[in-house]
C-alpha cells in the first residue's frame, strides 16, 4: 500500500505544488508494481490551516481514484482552480509557484543557524542573523546573496498579491482559502521588506533610512494580526488555561509556545534584537 504526504513538516503550507508530483508518483509506481491502495496522510509538525492542504487532497483523489487514467500536472493545476474556486479561476494563471518561490528565504533568511521546516533536525536550536556593525555597508556585502534574493521576492509577492485579488474577485467559492493564502504572502514577504529595510540603513545610515527601518519593524505587528483574525474564524489561537506543553522534548514548531509565537518564532526574536540595537 503506497502513503502519500500531502503534508509534512513544512511550515505555514504543504510546498512542491501541494505535492502533487509526489501524490502522481504513486500512479506511476502502479503501473510497474499493482497497489492494494494508497493512503493519504498529511502530518501536522508545523500545523499549516487545514485550507491549505486541499490541493494535495484533490491530487490524491484524482491520482488514487483514477488509477488507470494519468493526467498531467499542468491540467491538474487547472482542474484544481476550477474545482475549487469556480470555472473563471480556473482560466487564471496558478499563484502557487511564486508565492513558494519566497518561503526558502522566509524560513532562514533571519538565521545564521537552523531552520523554519523539519526542526526536529535542529531539536529547535538557532542562532539569529548578526545586525550592521559600525562599519558602514559590511552588513550588505556580508549578506549580499540574502539581499538581492529579498529584492527578487519582492517581485514574486507584488505577483502574488495581484493573482490573488484577481482570483477573489473571480471565485465563486472558497474566498477564505485565498484570504488564507492572503495572510501567508503578507507574512513571507516580511522577510524581505524586513532585509532590505536593515540593508537600507547599513548603508545610507541617516534619518530617513533609520525611519522606514523603524516603521518596517512597527509594521508586523499589524501583519500578525490580521494573520491570527483570519486563521481564528476556523481555528482556536492558541492552547487553554493552565496547558502545559508536551514532555517529550520533540521539537516540532507547533508545539513550541502554548499561545501563537510559535507561528511567528523567527520574526519575534529578530525584531526584538534590532530594536535593542536601535536603543542602545
Amino acid at each position: 500500500m503506497g502513503a502519500t504526504d500531502t503534508q509534512t513538516t513544512d511550515a505555514m503550507m504543504p510546498l512542491g505544488n501541494g505535492k502533487v508530483n509526489t501524490i502522481r508518483s504513486f500512479q506511476e509506481a502502479h503501473l510497474e508494481t499493482p497497489l492494494l491502495g494508497v493512503l493519504c496522510t498529511a502530518w501536522d509538525d508545523a500545523s499549516p490551516l487545514f485550507e491549505t492542504y486541499w490541493k494535495g487532497f484533490i491530487a490524491h483523489a484524482q491520482y488514487a481514484w483514477n488509477i488507470t487514467e494519468p493526467m498531467e500536472a499542468n491540467q491538474f493545476d487547472k482542474r484544481y482552480r476550477t474545482r475549487e474556486f469556480g470555472v473563471s479561476v480556473g482560466q487564471c494563471p496558478d499563484f502557487r509557484k511564486h508565492l513558494e518561490r519566497t518561503f526558502p528565504l522566509w524560513e532562514t533568511g533571519l538565521l545564521d543557524k537552523g531552520v523554519r521546516k523539519g526542526m526536529w533536525r535542529t531539536q529547535g536550536q538557532y542562532t539569529l542573523m548578526t545586525l550592521p556593525t559600525k562599519e558602514r555597508g559590511a552588513w550588505s556585502q556580508k549578506y549580499a546573496e540574502r539581499i538581492n534574493q529579498a529584492h527578487l521576492n519582492l517581485m514574486d509577492y507584488l505577483h502574488v498579491q495581484k493573482e490573488l485579488l484577481n482570483y477573489r474577485q473571480k471565485a465563486t467559492r472558497n474566498d477564505y482559502a485565498l484570504r488564507v493564502f492572503e495572510c501567508i504572502n503578507e507574512v513571507t514577504a516580511y522577510t524581505s521588506k524586513l532585509l532590505i529595510a536593515l540593508s537600507a540603513y547599513d548603508i545610507e545610515r541617516d534619518k530617513a533610512s533609520l525611519n522606514h527601518l523603524r516603521h518596517c519593524l512597527a509594521s508586523f505587528k499589524l501583519i500578525r494580526e490580521n494573520m491570527e483574525q483570519v486563521y481564528a474564524e476556523t481555528r482556536i489561537m492558541g492552547q487553554p488555561e493552565g496547558y502545559l506543553l508536551p514532555m517529550n522534548h520533540h521539537a516540532h514548531l507547533a508545539i513550541r509556545t502554548r499561545e501563537t509565537d510559535w507561528m511567528f518564532l523567527y520574526e519575534i526574536d529578530f525584531i526584538k534584537k534590532v530594536e535593542e540595537e536601535l536603543t542602545d
